[in-house]
């Protein structure tokens, strides 16, 4: 199935709790790099989760786990074997690890380059969330949910409208990180409410692979940002 008891705890819960599903939903988004299945252990033990690492992720960054701590065990689909660790687990951490994000420095830039990329004029009004969902892969990934999933044609409309919604709470979620910015996005539970636990996973995962596609764009070009500006400091 890909989830633990902890996580189909998770998934359960999610069928009768909006703001709970809200709540796991930007925290997916905190951990879009990660598979589901670490999101969902995660949120289990953990639901305030900011950043997770292995031992040897967080060393690269000169950091140390506290010896009492114990990692939360993860198989990948290689069947490897890891021991993730969250940022509160580790010793003397003065400030969490540099990590991109749009912030008010960057975000004119970044909406710049979002409105060229899907040629749209800019606007005020226009939120860098609404230009970041705009990804190509959202519409090929909807519809090839929607297939492995074999929604029925009277379903398709509350499908494609909770296909959204949680793609726009993923995201937000990771946007929202450190708290510089925030998102009000709202989704029920009346379509969670007829999946089981392993239709709701599939379901999950593809959302969070169009997210990762998403959020991966937005990131390039916080690295050009970040380029130009060493560049111009550099002159």
């Amino acid at each position: 199935s890909g989830f633990s008891p902890y996580g189909q705890e998770v998934l359960k819960r999610m069928s009768v709790d909006a703001d709970f599903l809200k709540s796991y939903l930007k925290t997916q988004g905190r951990l879009y790099m990660f598979p589901v299945a670490v999101a969902l252990e995660f949120y289990a033990q953990m639901p305030n989760v900011q950043f997770v690492g292995t031992k040897e992720q967080w060393k690269k960054l000169g950091y140390s786990i506290s010896q009492e701590q114990d990692g939360i065990k993860f198989v990948d689909s290689k069947a490897n074997t890891y021991n993730l660790y969250e940022i509160s687990q580790l010793e003397n951490v003065k400030q969490p690890p540099t990590s991109w994000q749009v912030t008010s420095q960057n975000m004119d830039f970044v909406k710049n380059e979002l409105c060229k990329m899907y040629s749209i004029t800019p606007d005020d009004k226009t939120s860098v969330l609404s230009l970041v969902l705009k990804n190509d892969a959202v519409n090929s990934d909807v519809f090839d949910c929607k297939k492995a999933m074999n929604v029925p044609e009277e379903k398709e409309n509350i499908f494609f409208r909770n296909y959204a919604n949680a793609l726009a709470l993923v995201c937000a979620g990771r946007l929202e990180i450190n708290n510089v910015l925030s998102y009000n996005v709202n989704i029920d539970t009346d379509y969670f409410k007829e999946l089981n636990e392993n239709e709701k996973f599939l379901f999950l995962s593809y959302v969070k692979k169009t997210a990762f596609a998403c959020l991966e764009n937005l990131k390039s070009i916080v690295a050009e940002y970040n380029k130009q500006r060493r560049i111009n400091n550099e002159i």
